[in-house]
Parts: structure tokens; C-alpha cells; sequence
């Protein structure tokens, strides 16, 4: 079982204003580090604003670096195993809810099996699980 982190910048302490004035560089440090520590198998960043985190993780950890939640949704649901765990951090102007909505229709058996890939209801009030694959 792998533990998958998908994340865009969302730091309340002020985010790209303080790593542009040098301020955010322990912020960068901490989350590079607390990342490593917390047995997180593969990152998925997403936005300008990652950059930092990007260049300070190990590159076997950083699975990408993408633009936008939409870029990221191919790769992210093409390299879900059974067993994975994805947590996302997001607030709702990143858009990542079509992202999780996606990956809940994907990992969700009766999207597989039911042919027109609708489980029913409204994906944001599902609890995400396991991959199934």
C-alpha cells in the first residue's frame, strides 16, 4: 500500500508573499521535512506557487509538478494501485474538487461495473477509500 499526497499552496501565513520575501524558506524546509518523515510514498504538487517544495523534496518522492488540478488528473488516476490512500490539500478556488470527484468515480467498483461510470449521488458527500483498481 502506497500513501499519495496531492497538494497546491494553501499556507494561511501568507504562502507566495512570504517565500518571495525569504519569510516562507522554513516554511518550505518544514514541509519538505514533516513530508519525509510522515512515510508519504509519492507528492503530487500543483501550481507556481509548489516550486520550492518541488526543489526541496526527494526526487523519488516527487511524482510531478503540474500546472493545474486539471493537468494533474490523468497522471494521478493512471498510477492509482489498489491499496493506495491519496490525500489531497486544497482550498476550493484550486479546483480540486473535480479532481476528487474523478478519482472517486475511478476507485468507486460500481463506476466499474454499472457501464455509465456513475455510482450516484453527489461525489463531494462520498467517503474516498482504497484505491480498488
Amino acid at each position: 500500500d502506497r500513501d499519495l499526497l496531492a497538494t497546491v499552496d494553501v499556507d494561511p501565513s501568507g504562502g507566495a508573499a512570504a517565500r518571495r520575501t525569504g519569510r516562507g524558506e522554513h516554511l518550505v524546509d518544514r514541509e519538505a521535512g514533516g513530508l519525509e518523515a510522515g512515510g508519504i510514498d509519492l507528492v503530487y504538487l500543483v501550481g507556481p506557487e509548489m516550486q520550492a517544495l518541488a526543489e526541496e523534496l526527494d526526487p523519488a518522492m516527487l511524482a510531478g509538478h503540474y500546472a493545474s488540478a486539471a493537468d494533474l488528473e490523468k497522471p494521478l488516476l493512471s498510477a492509482l494501485k489498489p491499496g493506495d490512500v491519496v490525500m489531497t490539500k486544497a482550498s476550493l478556488g484550486t479546483k480540486f474538487t473535480g479532481l476528487v470527484a474523478a478519482m472517486i468515480k475511478a476507485c468507486t467498483p460500481a463506476a466499474a461495473t454499472s457501464g455509465d461510470g456513475d455510482a450516484g449521488g453527489d461525489a463531494s458527500s462520498k467517503p474516498v477509500g482504497r484505491a480498488t483498481g
